[in-house]
């Protein structure tokens, strides 16, 4: 074997176990941005947040296992009411459906939208009004 095979044989080995190792981290999380694309999660102490013309609006997955959604001066807008559940962090799953599940993986919350990408949407995100989407379903009416 010349120097070129043996080379591109250790890089090959190489790349595929740092693949592996990406495959074992779990899934991604979102804090800090503005939405969650299917696939990411929500820690605890972890949120997503956007600066709008009418204020702040921002989703957050408390400690103390609630998934709530705050507006400004106006407080809490939703919350999945999950407080003293052992929920640990929210998944919006691959299949569309957002689950707030404790820290030995329980389902404590689901938003029931499961769906293809095309039919149920792909983000869970808040707009200029607050409103908090799972997908393309509407889940308040903003924070005002």
């Amino acid at each position: 074997m010349n120097i070129r095979q043996t080379l591109t044989k250790t890089f090959t080995v190489g790349a595929v176990a740092a693949i592996s190792m990406i495959g074992l981290t779990g899934t991604a999380t979102a804090a800090g941005s503005d939405h969650l694309d299917r696939g990411q999660t929500l820690n605890a102490g972890e949120s997503i947040e956007r600066y709008t013309s009418t204020g702040h609006v921002w989703l957050v997955m408390q400690s103390d296992g609630n998934l709530v959604e705050y507006g400004g001066h106006f407080g809490a807008c939703w919350a999945t009411h999950t407080e003293n559940s052992g929920g640990a962090y929210a998944s919006y799953q691959n299949d569309g459906n957002f689950v707030v599940y404790t820290s030995s993986g329980r389902a404590v919350w689901a938003s029931n939208t499961v769906g293809s990408v095309r039919a149920t949407g792909s983000t869970v995100d808040m707009n200029d009004a607050g409103q908090l989407y799972i997908g393309t379903r509407r889940f308040n009416d903003g924070c005002r």
